[in-house]
């Protein structure tokens, strides 16, 4: 249940970390280069993935690998649980994407990370924009991008993991219309990871005044209490933000393994300045709410007390950094700071 709870953390952090990031990126690096974009979404979307998936502490056993072909296909599942596309995408090789119900395209920052990373958005009750959905698919299978479909259009909860409910009908016409491969999967046991805990969890989040809610219409799950409202990014904590996922990077390409990430507040400063994006350096209190910031949606670890801060003050950065932009994006983006800024950050407003 814990790992569960923790599962359900990453996501609601990821989404909301990288919300700035996307945009940022959309507005400045990827402007002229959909291809780049997608590329990137695709990756960091995999390693989030696969990072979420050892948090369950599952195994996950693939038979029929070797039988894919080496070109795009249609993949067609079963569909018991939302970890089958978690499944999906760290599994299958080369570009992927995924046909969503059109209420997904309702949700503010998944439905932008959904389409960064190949998928539509069917809506069966019209038929007309369905064929037109149908007509992308088509268009991403030729572009050399795979497509996964459940036929079932809904997750199915019989007890019994063989049964299936009824396919809709032009489930099958993309790879129809293209002449794609259909690779047939059966995913067994993605149920037992998430969706079997969440009667527990609803009763574990209620003591703190925490409402876990299903909507069945749009196939999502999502919290709701007095307490769960976000924080915009200040600028001094966007540019630590991004300072930081320069300094992970830097580290990470020197070992081979997976490993800790430690950095100190001088070395973060330092990386700043080199970037002359500061007139002055910020107040002590603007940098411990920062800090404490970061902290709090686990970018970091301070390793001594914040009120104690020093320039040998030192942090754990955690792998969720890796939701951030690229390094060569990061420094062009800093790079751009440096062109707009006036160096007054020591106020901690948001720019």
């Amino acid at each position: 249940m814990i790992r569960v709870i923790l599962i359900l953390l990453v996501v609601v952090v990821f989404l909301l970390v990288s919300a700035l990031p996307l945009l940022i990126g959309e507005k400045y690096v990827w402007k002229n280069n959909e291809n780049r974009q997608k590329e990137y979404a695709l990756k960091v979307v995999k390693q989030i993935f696969y990072m979420i998936f050892r948090l369950t502490g599952s195994t996950l056993t693939v038979k029929g690998f070797e039988n894919i072909p080496d070109k795009p296909v249609l993949y067609v599942g079963n569909h018991r649980s939302y970890f089958d596309i978690v499944s999906g995408y760290i599994v299958v090789p080369g570009k992927t994407g995924f046909v969503a119900k059109k209420e997904m395209e309702k949700i503010p920052l998944l439905r932008d990370w959904m389409r960064n990373v190949n998928c539509l958005f069917l809506d069966r009750k019209d038929i007309k924009a369905g064929l037109k959905t149908i007509l992308e698919g088509i268009e991403k299978v030729k572009d050399g991008s795979s497509m996964w479909i459940f036929p079932e259009g809904t997750r199915c909860k019989a007890e019994d993991p063989t049964e299936l409910l009824d396919f809709k009908e032009g489930s099958l016409k993309i790879a129809e219309k293209s002449g794609c491969p259909v690779v047939p999967v059966a995913i067994t046991g993605t149920a037992e990871i998430l969706e079997q805990h969440f009667p527990f969890i609803r009763h574990y989040l209620a003591v703190s005044g925490i409402d876990l809610i299903e909507n069945s219409h749009m196939g999502i799950f999502y919290v709701q209490g007095e307490d769960l409202l976000g924080e915009k990014l200040s600028k001094l904590a966007t540019l630590y933000l991004l300072a930081l996922k320069l300094i992970y990077d830097e580290q990470m390409e020197n070992v081979s393994t997976s490993v800790n990430v430690y950095t100190t507040l001088g070395e973060i400063q330092e990386k700043l300045g080199n970037y002359r994006l500061f007139k002055r350096q910020p107040a002590p209190t603007d940098i411990r709410r920062t800090l404490a910031l970061l902290r709090k949606y686990q970018i970091i670890e301070p390793l001594e007390l914040l009120d104690d801060l020093n320039s040998k003050s030192s942090f754990i950065i955690y792998p969720c950094i890796n939701v951030v932009l690229l390094g060569d994006d990061v420094r062009a983006l800093l790079k751009d700071f440096d062109d707009d800024s006036e160096g007054g950050t020591e106020d901690g407003n948001d720019e």
